[in-house]
């Protein structure tokens, strides 16, 4: 579905990305991992059109997308989460999902946007807050928002940027369940994540970034026994 091909990305002289090579096929978890500024959010940023990559190639369902714009990859059905949740605050739970509906994937009319909407409403556990403002919902409350907004687009793939961040172990328990949801309804995922119990558990595969270039990538038992993830996470003297 995804080919990643040399993807380099700069800030000012500093390379974020230095040539990242990644492929992510249909049906897969794939768990994005690595260090702190090791270039997963960038990645993610770079592939969904909120950066355009420095040089490389990203290749989504046989169309190239580096340097096209987040609302065009969105209607080809590419779809993200951010860790810290962004919805507009000034409008209820259901008005935020439904802008997902009317600019996704699927054209729809105002009403087919608005049933659209409260299915994942639902989906995410949140219909008791559809008519209320997102100012109501806590942290959690506000990650499931941005699961169900992302999905209202209609999204082949789904790209999370640390969903879980902040979560207590009980939600942390919950949004496995969710994205395992998530997944058996037909939608490709790659996870960025930290906990990595939930990116063992979940994953069907590992691509481990470290200093912005793969430095693995494969079974996820595998991939976390490699010496050389264990010392990018811990250090060569540990590893």
């Amino acid at each position: 579905m995804l080919i990643c091909e040399n993807v380099v990305k700069e800030f000012g002289g500093v390379q974020a990305l230095a040539g990242v090579n990644m492929q992510v096929h249909e049906g897969e978890i794939v768990g994005l991992v690595g260090p702190n500024g090791s270039g997963k959010s960038t990645l993610i940023n770079n592939v969904t059109g909120q950066y355009v990559p420095t040089s490389g190639r990203i290749t989504f369902l046989g169309q190239r997308i580096d340097g096209k714009e987040p609302h065009t990859i969105s209607h080809l059905g590419l779809a993200r989460t951010y860790q810290i949740p962004r919805p507009f605050a000034t409008m209820t739970v259901l008005e935020n999902v439904e802008i997902s509906s009317v600019f996704g994937r699927v054209d729809r009319s105002p009403t087919e946007a608005i049933d659209e909407a409260l299915k994942w409403i639902e989906f995410a556990g949140l219909s008791e807050y559809a008519y209320a403002p997102v100012t109501k919902l806590n942290l959690h409350q506000r990650k499931f928002l941005e699961l169900a907004r992302a999905l209202a687009t209609e999204p082949r793939l789904l790209m999370l940027d640390e969903v879980m961040a902040g979560l207590n172990p009980a939600e942390i328990d919950e949004s496995v369940k969710m994205i395992r949801r998530i997944h058996e309804s037909g939608v490709t995922i790659v996870i960025v994540e930290h906990l990595m119990r939930v990116v063992t558990s979940l994953s069907t595969r590992i691509v481990v970034l470290d200093q912005g270039v793969v430095i693995a990538d494969g079974d996820p038992q595998d991939v976390m026994q490699d010496a050389h993830v264990i010392s990018a996470y811990l250090g060569r003297d540990y590893a």
